[in-house]
């Protein structure tokens, strides 16, 4: 199973990169913005759930998108990895487990990290430069 060691790698990278692609294409929808107060003024409803109701469906999206790419590898890879060399079905189980573990730490460390960029770029920049940089469309 250390030969394997480069094929893990590649597929906890691509957990992280597709997390991480997809928390950064739809960050500019987290924070509410004029569409939203105007959509929700006249609803009784505070500022903080409209932004946790935009963070939670972002966190649904990604852990869809996450269980989405790497299901099939969670189980096929510990398989793959497995039929070459013999051993018993509890050692394949532990490290299938250990994998889809693997996968969805690391599409969460991404995920949160983009989170941690997006907390200090709002602390540390103006608002009006902030909502120009933050969209991935726009230009700074």
């Amino acid at each position: 199973m250390v030969a394997s060691a480069s094929d893990k790698y590649m597929f906890v990278s691509i957990a992280m990169a597709i997390a991480g692609m997809v928390t950064v294409i739809k960050w500019d929808r987290i924070l509410p913005d004029a569409q939203d107060y105007l959509n929700l003024a006249p609803l009784p409803v505070q500022r903080r759930n409209i932004l946790l109701a935009n963070a939670t469906a972002l966190s649904f999206a990604v852990a869809v998108l996450t269980l989405d790419v790497n299901g099939a590898s969670a189980v096929l890879f510990p398989l793959f990895v497995a039929s070459a060399a013999p051993s018993n079905s509890i050692h394949i189980a532990g490290f299938m487990a250990a994998h889809a573990l693997c996968l969805v730490l690391a599409s969460l460390f991404s995920f949160f990290a983009v989170f941690a960029v997006l907390g200090a770029l709002a602390a540390a920049l103006p608002r009006e430069v902030f909502r120009a940089c933050s969209s991935w469309r726009g230009a700074c």
